[in-house]
């Protein structure tokens, strides 16, 4: 029987998802997509052939319909730009089961990046002799010049050894995320380069992170997430996953002057693939890394990550 889901996008904060098939009376809306309501169920009458025109007129701003329930259409409404985030996650729960997130870090995880005009020669060469990728590109700075015009930066980014294989293989078994501190006018044309497929299923910038009384530039889950079993933040700063420390994966820092690295497909992607088998995610990782006690013996106290 084919199934088919109806996304209802109310307003950014309220995503429904109504799933029934073409014999059912009426469209049930299932307890666990019912995020923001006090309903533990909600059935709505909805007829079969209830037009687009008359959910426009109820104030409805955005309805997907998918027909079918093979996982390449399924996947296809995923990538349209029409669905919200939450709403792709919900869908993709329904037909495909729950996904691992994967969010990553940019700087110094996935790349490194100087300004062109202070990197050493010498950096540059050794690194593109060591078999480095790298490009040149324009930025928007975060300094202003003195007639109050925004800034133009030029920086040299080099990638991580490994780059492409390692977001094209994990992006088939897990959403894909970045969540960077870098400002937008930086991070934006940088992961236009290195994404050119789009594989990024959602991006995050220097906005979306929080400050704590122990750290700035945090970069708390709970703006994904409120389920904590299948997501992880893979970053070269720990103190990134603060707030879920059983959530991280420390990682090496890439550096151009260190360009023989095999992070990326030697060490978190065969991790990052049993992980996607787990269950939950928080005691495999725990046993790997040990990040609460980590985080009290550089002086900030496990209550803060047991808050979240």
């Amino acid at each position: 029987m084919q199934s088919i889901v109806l996304v209802i996008t109310i307003n950014l904060r309220e995503t429904r998802v109504i799933q029934s098939n073409p014999e059912a009376e009426m469209w049930r809306l299932p307890a666990w997509a019912a995020h923001g309501t006090d309903a533990h169920e909600m059935i709505v009458p909805l007829p079969w052939g209830l037009g687009y025109g008359i959910l426009r007129m109820l104030g409805i701003a955005c309805v997907v319909a998918v027909y079918g329930d093979s996982e390449s259409s399924v996947k296809q409404v995923i990538k349209s730009s029409s669905v919200s985030f939450l709403a792709t996650c919900i869908i993709r729960e329904i037909f495909l089961g729950v996904y691992l997130q994967v969010v990553l870090d940019l700087d110094e995880t996935l790349v490194c990046a100087y300004e062109s005009s202070s990197l050493p020669a010498t950096v540059r060469t050794q690194a593109i002799e060591a078999g480095l990728h790298c490009f040149d590109m324009e930025c928007i700075s975060s300094e202003k010049d003195a007639q109050g015009r925004q800034r133009m930066n030029r920086v040299t980014v080099f990638e991580r050894p490994g780059l492409h294989e390692f977001l094209q293989q994990t992006s088939e078994f897990a959403d894909l995320i970045l969540f960077t501190a870098g400002l937008e006018g930086y991070a934006k044309p940088l992961v236009d380069r290195i994404d050119a497929h789009n594989r990024f299923c959602h991006r995050l910038y220097r906005p979306s992170t929080v400050n704590t009384e122990y750290r700035d530039h945090v970069k708390d889950l709970s703006c994904l997430s409120t389920d904590f079993r299948k997501i992880v933040l893979v970053d070269n700063n720990p103190y990134s996953f603060l707030l879920q420390p059983l959530n991280g994966i420390p990682c090496l820092t890439f550096s151009a002057r260190q360009p023989v690295d095999n992070q990326l497909m030697g060490v978190i992607f065969p991790l990052l693939k049993h992980l996607s088998l787990q269950k939950d995610v928080r005691p495999a990782l725990y046993d790997t890394f040990h990040m609460p006690e980590w985080f009290q013996r550089n002086g900030i106290p496990d209550s803060v990550g047991q808050a979240r």
